[in-house]
């Protein structure tokens, strides 16, 4: 059984500003990102952060490069973990690569539709239930 703290529906932003739609549980002891099909109402994929790896968390606005071609508008939350492991050249150069040692979560577009989904939507959890270095 697993006591979970929080479970909000937010999009992930990939290192190529791509959004991904996960689930977010964060546990006692760890962080679990699920890509879930809601569809066929199954997880299709389940990636465990453990709570304790977490090196720092940051929020605040999308920034780009000055001459960069991709912008973002709001804000969003970044949490890093694997004592600051940088991505490797071919990591940064892939759209499909998986091993980057930190994720992003942004609002849900929709998320204004109703009070109830603005609750389930709400990225700043992190900021409020994980707080780095994490000691149980």
């Amino acid at each position: 059984m697993i006591d979970k703290k929080s479970v909000p529906l937010s999009p992930r932003v990939d290192h190529w500003n791509n959004e991904k739609e996960r689930v977010v549980l964060i546990t006692d002891n760890s962080l679990l990102v699920c890509k879930y099909d809601f569809v066929m109402l199954n997880c299709e994929q389940i990636q465990r952060i453990p709570l304790n790896f977490v090196d720092r968390i940051s929020h605040g606005n999308f920034s780009f490069p000055q001459r960069s071609l991709l912008t973002r508008e709001g804000e969003g939350v970044r949490v890093f973990w694997d004592r600051l492991r940088e991505p490797s050249f071919s990591s940064r150069w892939n759209p499909f690569a998986t091993d980057y040692p930190f994720s992003t979560f942004t609002y849900h577009p929709v998320r204004n539709i109703d009070h109830r989904f603005t609750a389930l939507c709400e990225v700043s959890f992190v900021m409020c239930t994980i707080q780095p270095p994490y000691h149980p």
